[in-house]
C-alpha cells in the first residue's frame, strides 16, 4: 500500500519492469499524464513500463458501465476509460520511448459485460478469442514502451 505519485525513494529506478493494470483511468486531467510519470519514477532508465486500461471505443463496456451507474451501484469510483490516441499522446507526454498500444477483448467484453453481467446468461470463455473489430472496439488497450534514459517530467500540481 503506498502513494502512486510518491513513492519511497529505495524504489525509484529500481525496476526493469513496471506494470499496471486498471490503475490510470482513474484519474482526470493532468493527473492522468503525472500517473504514466509515476510508472517511469520507478522504472530503471531504458526499462519497460506496461500499462493496460479500459478502452473508450469498446460500446459493451459502455453499456455495462452505464447500465450500473444507472441501477446506483458502480463500485468503481471515477473511472474515464482511454482511447489509443490519448494513452499515446500521455505516454509520449511522460517520456516513454517508442510507446505502441495492442487493444483486445471484443468478444470476451462482450460475453462477460452484455451476456454474464447484464443478461445474467451463461457467457462462453472468448478470452482468447480475436476480432478483426479489437483495434477499433477492443475492451482493453494494453501500452508497451521504454522509459527514456533522459530525466522524467516534473509531475503536475493540479489535481
Amino acid at each position: 500500500i503506498g502513494n502512486l505519485f510518491n513513492p519511497p525513494p529505495r524504489m525509484c529506478g529500481g525496476f526493469d519492469m513496471v506494470l499496471s493494470s486498471g490503475v490510470i483511468e482513474h484519474f482526470a486531467g493532468d493527473r492522468r499524464t503525472d500517473s504514466i510519470v509515476a510508472h517511469l519514477q520507478l522504472t530503471r532508465p531504458g526499462g519497460l513500463v506496461i500499462i493496460s486500461v479500459p478502452a473508450a471505443a469498446c460500446p459493451t463496456y459502455r453499456i455495462w458501465k452505464l447500465y450500473w451507474e444507472l441501477r446506483g451501484w458502480w463500485p468503481y469510483g471515477f473511472e474515464k476509460p482511454y482511447t489509443r490516441g490519448e494513452l499515446l499522446q500521455r505516454s509520449a507526454d511522460a517520456g516513454l520511448v517508442e510507446p505502441s498500444v495492442t487493444s483486445f477483448g471484443t468478444w470476451q467484453s462482450f460475453g462477460d459485460h452484455l451476456l454474464r453481467n447484464v443478461l445474467r446468461l451463461p457467457a462462453p470463455d472468448w478470452w482468447s478469442r480475436a476480432s478483426w473489430l479489437d483495434r477499433c472496439v477492443g475492451s482493453t488497450h494494453v501500452l508497451v514502451a521504454l522509459r527514456t534514459p533522459s530525466p522524467l517530467p516534473a509531475l503536475s500540481t493540479t489535481g
